[in-house]
């Protein structure tokens, strides 16, 4: 039953089956309408029992997202990656969730945001360090306001970064504080220029590093 009419859209008549559910025939529902429906069911005596209770649904086209700041097999030259992108919906919804999965050529997921509720951010920077020299899919759904989900964006991008060279890095302890000092060599073509360092620490025998530092200049 079509809600805002009131009036019946489909109704299956007595079938003979054993199964628990049925499909609509292709183009029975239109978008962006609210329906009622409700069951009855006979037994193997062919005994008729009573109606259901109605349940409602709604009914949505789905949106589309559009990576913006990447291209189909374009080349990376950073070891983090950004991720933009732009979504549309047919009934303008706007966006109330995003997912963005980075996974290998072989579709092993890397790293997942998961579903994030966030109806305003159209940018994120992964929390993962990109390979030199490998290959990688980037995938990104949304859900609109009607929590309908996208067809998911696949794009595949190249990893190939020339890195700085290898700062020398000197510790003096101070009492209770210690200096780091940090030279970072005269770079030779291809090599970048570095701008600054980040410092990180672990305690020996644990794997996880902590940045203490950032944005350090040379010297």
């Amino acid at each position: 039953i079509d809600t805002g009419t009131g009036m019946s859209v489909y109704d299956s008549g007595k079938v003979a089956s054993t199964t628990s559910s049925h499909t609509l025939p292709a183009g029975t529902l239109t978008n962006n309408k609210q329906f009622q429906w409700r069951v009855k069911t006979w037994d193997n005596s062919d005994t008729e029992g009573a109606w259901s209770d109605y349940a409602t649904f709604y009914t949505s086209a789905k949106p589309s997202v559009t990576i913006t700041n990447l291209t189909e097999g374009q080349t990376i030259i950073t070891s983090f990656l950004t991720v933009q992108w732009s979504m549309s919906d047919p009934e303008s919804e706007g966006q109330s969730a995003y997912q963005i999965k980075l996974t290998d050529m072989s579709d092993t997921v890397l790293y997942d945001t998961g579903k994030v509720i966030d109806s305003v951010s159209r940018s994120r920077t992964l929390g993962y360090e990109l390979k030199n020299n490998t290959d990688y899919k980037v995938k990104i759904s949304v859900w609109d306001g009607k929590d309908v989900k996208s067809e998911e964006q696949v794009i595949s991008i190249h990893v190939s970064f020339t890195p700085p060279a290898e700062p020398n890095v000197t510790t003096t302890r101070n009492n209770a504080s210690i200096t780091i000092n940090i030279e970072h060599p005269t770079p030779v073509d291809p090599q970048p220029t570095v701008v600054y360092s980040d410092i990180f620490r672990r305690k020996q025998g644990e794997f996880k590093w902590i940045r203490i530092g950032t944005g350090v200049q040379n010297s």
